[in-house]
């Protein structure tokens, strides 16, 4: 396509500034004469360029002397670079009603990670005397020393749309300021020192909205919490905490500009604040960690509104005891603090009235789980950073493990992969394992991917305070190799996870684990027990509820009605021998027998007998009404069950959504939905028993139509552990045997 016919195009589209700049250049080609008119028409439609100019302090509204104004010497020149503390100013005339698009060029250089914003603009309105209009104002943040304001990212020299404002209805003029943010020493942030103005439409803030305060403007478009039964809690949280709390609650999250209002909309019972580097998406960046120019003191309006109201506040500082400091103030505004490091509790007694509690990591159901692990490869992978110069013990303790891994197959995925920093890459001789870094989703699905995963601690001596991918591999049965950890020893121990002290004892473990299937098999079943026994985030949400007084249930109790056919008394004594023999947690179960057998039938005893026929779903339905119970568990009297055969059954139901789990009949098909399952494995839902209406005469009819209400992707196999069906048994026949078999 020829330029002409672009710019053409162009202008045609409405892209007036693209089209301008093409008919420049083909007037710059070939003759000015041939273009004039096109570009006339263009600038027609397009505001007049705003040059940066010699500004004063009178540059601003009343001469505000807060921030200095940069006097520009030679206004020739296409950038000019910002400082941190000088601001460059423009002043901009305002169409009525409209919104403005400003387009410009930013440049940063030595900058490591240019994601980081290092400049932003804030801005002013004045009315027709001249006046200041106070704000806040849609589409900005609100900073105490750069008042309405918004980030101005790296736009590698060529101009683009840098931001766009909805000015006030009675705004007449702008006046900008761009300064530097945070700029280290050694970079360098140019601003081009020419502005374009364009217009974007009618203004939000009118067109919109009309006559309209300016917290109804911060809430457009904010959803409305849901009325599900969760405690609505207002939260600032960073990535990896808000998608494990999400589930647990119903979460509201607020901009800085709208924490207020939607406080008052919404009405939350409680106010959880994480320490938070970024918070909601970036948006509480620099508010709640400890900085010299904080842009703002929304979280301390956030508190003094919430106490006006009786809303209790919590603050969890998952960085202790190393960033303690940074997060300090902002954690003594709350009425509870928790902290992941229980040495750090009397540092918190001592600078704060708040009250103190440990709450470490944990995992959380929905996302840490083995569900589709079962076909892991065989290799071993670490996850993480490297830190060159900082971190001596950690660095020591990670090459120790890197090297005794360099003997298996591995992989590396490093979080810190494309840093332009050397201090954040690996050394060269690990080039050959790295393989880039995966995103938080991603990282979880490698969790359950991979054979064996090591784990290396910052935290050494702390009793409570350890890395959260602990927590989250066991969860996801996966066995782990790590360097020391109090923590990690005394919550768990050795038996769980495999700690070493040197590069023999790392090779040595990892050889173990890649190649003993029993051994792998033991630590993986037994780190999902232990995790989902104590160690979810349900558990420590429910802990926060219940210091701070918030009557939610989070982890109600299970109730398991049990029905089995028995032909025998031996049976019928089997079967209550495996329910006295369980591992419950938060767990009662109750028995129901189906039987043809007179013996049986007569029996006046702890069980309730029924005939295995006549209305065998009255009979069941009956129970469950009576005993209320919440699963419905089919066993078999010749079948053989393990300690924790319920344990891992309950797990199964609260990480996989099933209405239906069961033990698979074939053993490669573990941890998977839509398999064939043993008959007397299955533990079913109360919803689908309620959902049973038709009359039925025995119990494996009822089984069958219990089934085929379940959708297939509904219907979970767990591990084959502590379970074996009788035909199975039959042909070991040794009871001894069969228990060292099962028994996991």
């Amino acid at each position: 396509m020829s330029i002409t016919r672009q710019a053409y195009d162009e202008y045609m589209r409405g892209n007036f500034s693209t089209a301008l700049d093409l008919f420049r250049k083909l007037s710059a080609d070939l003759n000015p004469d041939y273009f004039k008119v096109n570009v006339k028409l263009c600038l027609k439609r397009l505001p007049e360029l705003f040059s940066a100019a010699p500004s004063d302090g009178a540059n601003r509204a009343g001469g505000d002397a807060r921030i200095s104004s940069i006097r520009l010497l030679d206004v020739d020149t296409d950038n000019i670079e910002l400082n941190n503390s000088r601001p460059l100013y423009f002043r901009v005339k305002l169409p009525p009603n409209k919104r403005v698009g400003f387009h410009g060029k930013i440049s940063y250089s030595n900058v490591d990670k240019a994601k980081h914003p290092k400049a932003l603009a804030f801005v002013e309105y004045l009315d027709a005397e001249g006046k200041k209009i106070p704000g806040p104002f849609p589409g900005m943040s609100k900073s105490e020393k750069y008042d309405d304001y918004c980030y101005l990212m790296d736009s590698k020299g060529v101009e683009t749309k840098l931001f766009s404002l909805s000015p006030p209805r009675n705004a007449v003029e702008a006046v900008m300021g761009f300064v530097g943010f945070h700029i280290p020493e050694g970079a360098k942030v140019l601003c081009g020192t020419q502005l374009r103005a364009t217009t974007d439409g009618p203004s939000t803030a009118q067109a919109a909205l009309g006559k309209v305060d300016n917290h109804e403007v911060s809430m457009l478009g904010w959803p409305l919490p849901l009325d599900d039964g969760r405690v609505r809690v207002m939260s600032i949280f960073d990535e990896f905490s808000r998608e494990c709390f999400a589930p647990q609650a119903n979460l509201i999250e607020p901009r800085p500009d709208n924490a207020i209002p939607l406080l008052e909309r919404d009405k939350p019972e409680l106010i959880f604040v994480e320490s938070a580097w970024r918070g909601n998406k970036s948006t509480w960046q620099y508010r709640v960690s400890k900085y010299a120019h904080p842009p703002g003191t929304e979280l301390a309006a956030l508190l003094a509104e919430s106490k006006k109201r009786g809303i209790p506040s919590v603050f969890w500082n998952k960085e202790d005891p190393v960033h303690f400091d940074n997060f300090i103030d902002s954690a003594s505004g709350f009425d509870y603090i928790f902290t992941t490091a229980e040495e750090a509790i009397p540092l918190y007694k001592k600078r704060t009235n708040a009250q103190i509690n440990a709450l470490p990591f944990a995992a959380e159901a929905s996302l840490h789980n083995p569900i589709g692990s079962s076909g892991r490869n065989s290799k071993v992978c670490f996850a993480g950073s490297y830190y060159a110069n900082r971190f001596k013990e950690r660095r020591d303790d990670q090459l120790m493990l890197l090297n005794a891994a360099t003997n298996f197959d591995f992989d590396i995925f490093d979080r810190n992969a494309g840093a332009v920093a050397k201090d954040f890459c690996f050394p060269e001789r690990y080039s050959p394992f790295v393989r880039g870094k995966l995103p938080y989703a991603e990282m979880n699905l490698a969790y359950r991917s991979y054979r064996v995963f090591l784990n290396v601690n910052s935290v050494i001596d702390s009793n409570t305070m350890f890395s959260r991918r602990v927590f989250e591999l066991l969860a996801c049965g996966t066995p782990i190799v790590s360097t020391p950890s109090i923590g990690i020893d005394r919550m768990f121990g050795n038996e769980l996870v495999w700690l070493v002290q040197n590069e023999h004892e790392a090779k040595e473990a990892i050889g173990h684990l890649l190649n003993d299937d029993a051994e792998w098999r033991r630590r993986s079943l037994r780190g999902i027990r232990a995790i989902f026994a104590e160690h979810t985030f349900a558990h420590r949400f429910q802990q926060v509820l219940d210091t701070v007084g918030l009557r939610h249930e989070l982890l109600p109790e299970r109730r398991v009605l049990c029905i089995a056919e028995a032909d025998t008394s031996a049976e019928l004594v089997a079967l209550r021998s495996v329910l006295q023999a369980q591992k419950l947690l938060r767990t009662q179960t109750r028995l129901v027998v189906v039987t043809n057998s007179p013996e049986l039938l007569a029996q006046d005893g702890a069980v309730k007998v029924v005939r295995n026929s006549g209305d065998v779903r009255n009979h069941i339905a009956d129970s469950m009404l009576e005993w209320n119970a919440s699963h419905l568990a089919v066993l078999d009297g010749k079948a053989h069950y393990g300690a924790h055969y319920f344990q891992d059954m309950l797990n199964a139901f609260e990480y996989s959504s099933g209405n239906v789990v069961g033990k698979p009949i074939n053993s490669t098909d573990c941890y998977s939905y839509s398999k064939s399952l043993a008959k007397g494995s299955l533990l079913i839902e109360r919803s689908v028993v309620d959902r049973v209406k038709e009359s039925l005469q025995t119990l494996e009819d009822f089984i069958q139509a219990s089934l085929r209400l379940v959708a297939v992707d509904k219907v979970f196999a767990s591990d084959t552990a502590n379970f074996m069906d009788h035909s199975a048994a039959a042909l070991i026949g040794n009871a001894a045997q069969i228990s060292k078999l099962i028994d996991v």
